[in-house]
């Protein structure tokens, strides 16, 4: 040991050099080594899900789930395998041995899927494959809040969403949270008859008293003969 300290004390100027050589050669390979700010980390990871209207959750596992669950468990690499069933929906969330190959697991899942898709009851819509994909998630999360009426702060929010995506490196920009407007029309039978209004006359006010109208509100213009004022609905 205190031979390499005597060597190096003897040639000092070759050792700095060599150091600086050194410092200089990491520095240059720093600045031309690639960086991502936002890195695509690939997870070995798939999600199936089979969305069926009115199911419930039993019937979802029963029916939708177990002939997934038996269809996919025979894939090759497959490390975990989770099934959820809720009302109206069913999905398995697979997980892979790294260094998996996504486009032959993709086709096996695939084909696996068609197989359990034929034991499905009729009513189930085409189910779907999704891949974990980081990239795919929000960058930054914009929140507002503020004491105004709700419709008020929606609208903000619109403008501000086609501000955002107006910008070049915003690839898109989803608006959440905001609740979805009902109409709840309320009939009066004992007005519209003391009014006389024809509009009796077409629809029965028990066929859609205490219903929800899924069809877009349609307009009703009719006329009436006695003082020719229009009404519209």
């Amino acid at each position: 040991m205190n031979g390499v300290v005597d060597w190096a004390a003897s040639r000092a100027r070759m050792v700095l050099a060599f150091i600086f050589l050194s410092l200089l050669a990491g520095g240059y390979a720093y600045v031309g080594l690639p960086k991502e700010g936002e890195p695509d980390i690939e997870i070995p990871a798939l999600f199936v899900s089979v969305p069926f209207p009115g199911i419930s959750a039993a019937d979802a596992e029963k029916l939708l789930v177990k002939p997934m669950e038996t269809q996919l468990s025979t894939l090759d690499g497959l490390d975990t395998m989770s099934g959820t069933a809720s009302e109206g929906y069913a999905g398995v969330s697979l997980l892979f041995d790294y260094g998996w190959d996504k486009t032959r697991v993709m086709a096996d899942v695939r084909d696996a899927m068609n197989t359990a898709e034929a034991q499905f009851p009729q009513g189930a819509d085409k189910y779907s494959i999704n891949e974990i994909n980081f990239s795919e998630f929000p960058v930054i999360v914009v929140n507002l809040t503020g004491q105004v009426p709700e419709r008020t702060l929606i609208r903000v929010a619109k403008e501000l969403q086609d501000k955002i995506e107006g910008l070049d490196s915003v690839l898109n920009a989803q608006l959440t949270g905001q609740r979805d407007e009902m109409l709840l029309v309320e009939i009066d039978p004992l007005r519209l008859e003391a009014r006389g209004d024809p509009w009796r006359s077409r629809h029965d006010p028990a066929d859609v008293r205490g219903k929800d109208l899924d069809r877009p509100l349609q307009r009703h213009q009719h006329r009436r003969a006695s003082g020719g004022q229009e009404a519209r609905l």
